[in-house]
């Protein structure tokens, strides 16, 4: 599904709808997706099916480890633009799950995270294990003409 999405014609609400594509699938769970749309931006296809697969990554993991396994929790995903950088900050917050402990090891999906942002995005990713749950930053180089005008 996220493929399709990356190859349609991308417009303002082409993040929204990837985001939204991407959480569907854990719409019927025990816990609550709250996905809070920021400034209209435009990616480029590539961008979208890159960031499809941390998006991809991070549910994932919620589903099996985090908010997304827990009556109660819940992944709150927002997004805004620095237009001084040029950058797009997403953030994806979880709460109300269980108690967050911070791998002993990179394992895959950190690193797969770690990767795709900074070599396909050329942005970088912080991941934060904090108790309450993972707060995770992906921060992606905008060029001039995704820039809300």
């Amino acid at each position: 599904e996220a493929e399709d999405l990356a190859f349609v014609t991308q417009d303002e609400t082409a993040l929204l709808k990837l985001l939204q594509r991407i959480l569907a699938p854990y719409k019927g769970g025990p816990a609550v997706i709250a996905i809070e749309s920021g400034p209209a931006v435009v990616l480029a296809p590539r961008s979208l099916g890159s960031l499809s697969l941390v998006l991809h990554e991070l549910a994932t993991n919620a589903a099996k480890y985090g908010a997304l396994s827990a009556p109660g929790g819940q992944v709150r995903v927002t997004w805004a633009v620095d237009a001084g950088k040029q950058e797009l900050r997403l953030s994806w917050v979880e709460t109300g799950g269980p108690a967050v402990t911070p791998p002993a090891s990179t394992g895959y999906g950190t690193e797969l995270i770690r990767s795709v942002t900074s070599y396909s995005l050329g942005g970088r990713s912080e991941l934060d294990y904090a108790v309450e749950g993972l707060r995770a930053e992906i921060i992606i180089p905008l060029r001039s003409e995704s820039l809300p005008s």
